[in-house]
């Protein structure tokens, strides 16, 4: 890539864990196989592609006698 050396070198220096998050949405519209979420904290549209992935019966827990939302990993 082409650019200015100190420009590359904060592009590697930067964290990208926050990126991945929507900072301030302000809608969310569905088509087909993509969602798209207008983020207008980051200037940004994010697009999410629906992947699906078939699974085994073995790959399927059972159902819990007490469902709940906390998990412990």
């Amino acid at each position: 890539m082409k650019s200015n050396v100190k420009a590359l070198r904060l592009r590697e220096m930067t964290s990208l864990e926050p990126q991945k998050r929507v900072r301030w949405p302000v809608s969310v519209r569905v088509d087909g196989c993509s969602m798209y979420i207008a983020d207008y904290g980051s200037d940004r549209v994010q697009v999410y592609q629906k992947e699906a992935y078939p699974l085994e019966p073995h790959e399927i827990s059972e159902v819990q006698r007490s469902p709940t939302l906390y998990t412990q990993f």
